[in-house]
């Protein structure tokens, strides 16, 4: 049979799939020309946005993407799913005030709690902890006749990791009561013991209850009592295993680069520092690892590249003149760290 042959949701999957191939042959626009065929022909073909969105920032082209989609969201405001691109693409071109009006503006418009779910795990990976228990708190008032256990279940996490145990341990004896079967009771009682400085206990709890919570989270939270009690590498396993299943958890990277940068791991901090500032482009803890692990592994040149374009890139945050002065030292240059 030929292309033509085949029903409209099989040409189109075809059209999905040859533009990716074009984009990895480096033909950027071949693959966009093919896209955006099929987003005028389907605008609600979230994949072919999600591609065109992706090809765009790969090629630096994040704030065309962005009024890209902006220009889409104001002839179909309704479609909610463009608002999480557009957030992507804003925080791909560094502005972070933009993506989270995106998110809002998403969780406002959809239907269901699962917007609102994104919009907490943002504002928790953006050290916003006790706003994002706040979101989930509304949230589940909002939708209290629908037994959401995913969303109950984020709450009572969210409140823990804003340190308030005394509202998250109220709302979990609810969550027990709905859910006394679920697994993630037992993950509960584990974040419980960790907030509570039982770390030893948290350790145990944790390694048993991932055999049947195969999650990110729950990996994560594994790494961070591991990292506490003191056992590097397995916090450096658990983290690297969290950010493998879930590339996007921007919470993981950070214990990520500190324990691979305690087991001397340079080549994998600069990968892992780098894929946190595709995700975070100003992340001042991924270009400290970034910049230290380039020292560190004996290539100051590239160090100060980073740095520079850094520093080129966002003005507005505090020059990096430590950073930039260790890497001329480590060139042999220390006049010109000196005029720093």
């Amino acid at each position: 049979r030929s292309r033509d042959d085949l029903p409209e949701p099989q040409r189109a999957w075809i059209d999905r799939a040859e533009a990716g191939l074009l984009a990895a042959r480096g033909e950027q626009d071949a693959a966009l020309r093919l896209l955006e065929a099929l987003t005028a022909a389907d605008p609600g073909d979230l994949e072919a946005w999600r591609s065109r969105m992706t090809i765009l920032v790969q090629a630096g082209r994040a704030e065309e993407a962005c009024e890209l989609l902006t220009g889409a969201l104001e002839a179909r405001p309704e479609a909610t799913d463009l608002y999480g691109l557009l957030a992507s693409a804003e925080l791909a071109r560094g502005d972070e005030e933009a993506a989270e009006a995106a998110l809002r503006e998403r969780a406002e418009r959809s239907p269901g709690s699962g917007a609102v779910q994104d919009l907490a795990r943002y504002l928790y990976q953006s050290g916003r902890t006790a706003e994002g228990a706040a979101v989930l708190g509304d949230a589940v008032e909002r939708f209290a006749g629908e037994r959401d256990v995913e969303l109950e279940y984020f709450h009572v996490a969210m409140l823990l990791s804003a340190g308030q145990v005394e509202d998250a341990r109220e709302r979990f004896e609810a969550f027990e009561r709905n859910y006394p079967e679920n697994p993630r009771v037992e993950y509960l009682r584990a974040r419980f013991e960790l907030a509570e400085g039982h770390t030893e206990a948290a350790v145990r709890r944790l390694t048993e209850v991932v055999s049947r919570l195969d999650r990110p989270d729950v990996h994560h939270w594994l790494a961070v009592a591991l990292e506490l009690s003191g056992d590097v590498e397995g916090a450096e396993f658990r983290y690297g295993l969290t950010v493998s299943r879930n590339p996007n958890q921007l919470a993981s990277y950070p214990g990520l680069l500190r324990t691979l940068e305690r087991l001397g791991a340079w080549d994998s901090v600069v990968f892992f520092s780098k894929s946190m500032l595709k995700l975070a482009p100003n992340s001042p803890v991924a270009f400290g690892a970034l910049t230290r692990a380039l020292i560190a592994r004996g290539t100051p040149d590239e160090a100060e590249e980073e740095i520079r374009s850094y520093a080129a890139r966002f003005p507005d945050l505090p020059a990096p003149v430590v950073a930039l002065s260790t890497a001329l030292r480590s060139q042999g240059r220390p006049e010109e760290a000196l005029a720093l």
